[in-house]
């Protein structure tokens, strides 16, 4: 949530709504180096690539949501990767 790459859910009642966006709240030029970032990583690893292609392609996104999505996955991995302390490794 610090970078802002967390959902926010909009519902009232019985009311759901069907889309979310990212709720950028948090550091704006943290999330800009990890949207940038996934960028470049979907660009060089294969297994970025094939998420952001089942992103746009098969679900509908748009690049910058792909993007998005991509920038959440790799956040994820780091702190993965940190936590446990491990290099990154793509099985």
């Amino acid at each position: 949530a610090y970078a802002g790459l967390d959902p926010v859910i909009r519902q009232s009642g019985k009311f759901n709504a069907s889309h979310t966006r990212m709720s950028k709240r948090g550091n704006s030029l943290l999330r800009y180096a990890l949207v940038w970032s996934a960028g470049n990583v979907v660009k060089n690893n294969h297994t970025f690539a094939e998420y952001y292609r089942h992103k746009t392609e098969d679900q509908g996104k748009s690049h910058y949501q792909a993007l998005g999505h991509c920038a959440k996955k790799l956040v994820k991995s780091i702190y993965h990767m940190l936590k446990c302390n491990e290099s990154f490794n793509l099985d």
